[in-house]
């Protein structure tokens, strides 16, 4: 059941940051979005998940400092909002 956990995780986590990535492409959304900033976050954490599981740590920790910036930033457009 852990695999199917860590297997769906991996998946979930590559869709949602290509599809952050897309977005920004096609200019749907901004680097200042939350929506952007939170399709990385999210993503790159249900990739840590999957990462950690497969013992793939280079990547894991690539993801885990994306998930950082992500939060950084999600907490930056968060106190600039009124």
């Amino acid at each position: 059941m852990l695999d199917t956990a860590a297997e769906l995780s991996g998946w979930a986590g590559m869709i949602l940051i290509l599809m952050s990535y897309i977005l920004i492409t096609l200019n749907k959304i901004t680097a200042n979005d939350k929506s952007y900033q939170l399709l990385n976050f999210v993503g790159s954490s249900f990739f840590i998940f999957h990462l950690h599981y497969n013992k793939a740590w280079p990547a894991m920790w690539l993801n885990i400092i994306w998930a950082i910036i992500g939060a950084f930033a999600l907490i930056r457009i968060f106190i600039k909002k009124p």
